[in-house]
C-alpha cells in the first residue's frame, strides 16, 4: 500500500487554519476591546459618584460646621451681608477675624478641590459654574488675607476676568 502525501493540499488546508486562527483572534480581541471599553466606563461612572459624594459630603460638613458654631454664623452673615464685605472684614476684631480667616481658608481649599477635579474632567459644568462665581465673589477677600494654594484659583479668576473684558 503506496500512500503519497499532497504536500500542495496540505499546505493549503494548514493556510486556511492559519486565516481562521488569525480571524478568531481579532474577534476575541475586539470582545476584550469592547468589554475593557465597558470596564472602563463603569470605572469611570464610579470615579464621579465617589467625587460627587465626597464633595457633598465636605458642603455638608462644612454647613454644619458652621451652623453648629454660634460665631461663626454671625461673622458670616455680616460680612456677606454688608455692601463691602472687604471693608466690614477689615473691622473684624481678633477673634471674629481669625475665625472667618479659618472659614476662608475652607471655602478657597474647596474652590481649589473644584479645579482640580475639573482639570480631571470629574466635575460637571453646573459645579463648575458655582466655582467661577465663588472665585470671582471671594477672590478680594483671599486676596486680602493674601492666601495662595497651588494656583488654580488665582489663574481661574485671571482666566474669568480675561473672558469678563
Amino acid at each position: 500500500m503506496d500512500i503519497t502525501v499532497n504536500w500542495d493540499a496540505v499546505g493549503a488546508i494548514a493556510e486556511f487554519m492559519a486565516a481562521i486562527a488569525v480571524i478568531a483572534t481579532l474577534l476575541y480581541l475586539a470582545i476584550q476591546v469592547r468589554q475593557s471599553r465597558s470596564l472602563l466606563e463603569e470605572t469611570r461612572k464610579i470615579a464621579l459618584s465617589q467625587v460627587h459624594q465626597a464633595r457633598g459630603d465636605a458642603r455638608r460638613s462644612q454647613q454644619m460646621h458652621i451652623a453648629d458654631s454660634q460665631f461663626l454664623v454671625k461673622i458670616i452673615s455680616r460680612v456677606q451681608s454688608a455692601d463691602d464685605p472687604l471693608e466690614e472684614m477689615r473691622q473684624l476684631n481678633g477673634e471674629d477675624f481669625a475665625r472667618f480667616r479659618s472659614h476662608l481658608i475652607v471655602v478657597y481649599l474647596h474652590q481649589e478641590d473644584n479645579l482640580y477635579q475639573n482639570e480631571l474632567s470629574l466635575l460637571d459644568s453646573r459645579t463648575l459654574d458655582v466655582t467661577s462665581n465663588t472665585i470671582l465673589y471671594f477672590m478680594p477677600l483671599w486676596k486680602e488675607m493674601g492666601m495662595q494654594g497651588t494656583g488654580r484659583v488665582d489663574e481661574w479668576f485671571e482666566k474669568i476676568i480675561g473672558e469678563e473684558s
